[in-house]
């Protein structure tokens, strides 16, 4: 399974004459590769230490595919489906119900927080279960369970030009991190092999855990509740904050769930370089269509860069 996913990853060429090939050339990749230059090179007036230079990335439809559902979604669907079925008192838990129902317009009105709310339900996909335990079926789900559309493993359905991006960055001396609402184990299950960062680049909303001591040995054990704030919206710059230390200045989204992690990167200082961006899905031939409009105006009343996948991107996966 690794050896699978490393060869996506190894595809992916470093710095050379053309750092982004899979970018269509253009107003954004050009900008990409001016800010990187400015920012490395010794003696320019917006030359940034490398330890100030951090990155931000958002992985759901940011880098990774996230439709029809986002990938930790797919993946907590079933096993909260067999645990209702496994424990009927579940139902009366109205966002477990709604889950079994398929009724996902509850969360229209029951939001994303809060104890009835969307992330609620992922405690109920391995609470009470050990972390060796999630971290197993997260990856026997990521690199074995295929897309419905693609009918590739998940794991690889990461967009190519995000990949050379990141690569771009690293190899320029950025410190580069996965900042998604996902559960921060899911992100470590893939991170290394899919997206070439380091499993402590990843954050994410985190499950609370307890060390326990066991009959043949210690463990973390999953609880029924998450370490506050849930790594969406405002608990993004939150926790880029808390796990990093520094603004980053370059953040990378693509909804108004990363509005918070570009306002943080966006310190509206003439004088200070920083880069967002934010990735519209346009292109329903190669991948999806959805929230455009949306997009547009979230980038509009910022002064944000739009990257249009059906414009910018020459490729889209490396399959």
């Amino acid at each position: 399974m690794i050896a699978v996913a490393l060869i996506g990853w190894i595809a992916v060429p470093a710095i050379a004459a053309d750092p982004l090939p899979s970018w269509r050339e253009g107003l954004n990749k050009r900008q990409i590769i001016a800010f990187v230059e400015k920012v490395t090179t010794p003696g320019s007036p917006d030359f940034v230490a490398p330890e100030d230079r951090v990155a931000t990335f958002d992985m759901d439809g940011t880098v990774l595919l996230e439709k029809p559902a986002y990938s930790l979604f797919a993946f907590a669907i079933p096993l909260i489906k067999a645990a209702a079925a496994d424990k009927p008192a579940l139902l009366e838990r109205p966002h477990v119900k709604a889950i079994v129902d398929g009724d996902m317009k509850y969360f229209a009105k029951a939001g994303k927080f809060g104890p009835e709310g969307l992330y609620a339900t992922l405690l109920e996909t391995h609470s009470g279960k050990t972390e060796a335990q999630y971290a197993a079926d997260a990856n026997a789900f990521l690199f074995e369970q295929k897309h419905p559309r693609f009918q590739v493993p998940y794991a690889k359905t990461v967009y190519r030009p995000m990949l050379e991006m990141i690569r771009y960055l690293k190899d320029s001396g950025f410190r580069v991190y996965i900042c998604s609402g996902s559960d921060i184990a899911f992100i470590r299950a893939m991170i290394e092999t899919s997206i070439g960062l380091p499993v402590e680049n990843a954050i994410g909303t985190q499950v609370m855990t307890t060390w326990i001591e066991t009959a043949i040995g210690s463990e973390f054990r999953r609880e029924h509740a998450f370490v506050e704030p849930i790594n969406d919206e405002k608990g993004k710059p939150v926790n880029i904050l808390r796990m990093v230390g520094k603004r980053p200045i370059i953040a990378v989204g693509n909804s108004e769930g990363d509005r918070d992690m570009l306002e943080y990167s966006d310190d509206k200082n003439p004088a200070t370089p920083d880069l967002q961006m934010i990735v519209n899905h346009d292109d329903g031939e190669r991948e999806y269509e959805y929230a455009v409009e949306k997009v547009n105006h979230l980038a509009a009343e910022n002064n944000w860069h739009v990257i249009s996948m059906k414009k910018d991107w020459e490729r889209v996966f490396n399959f």
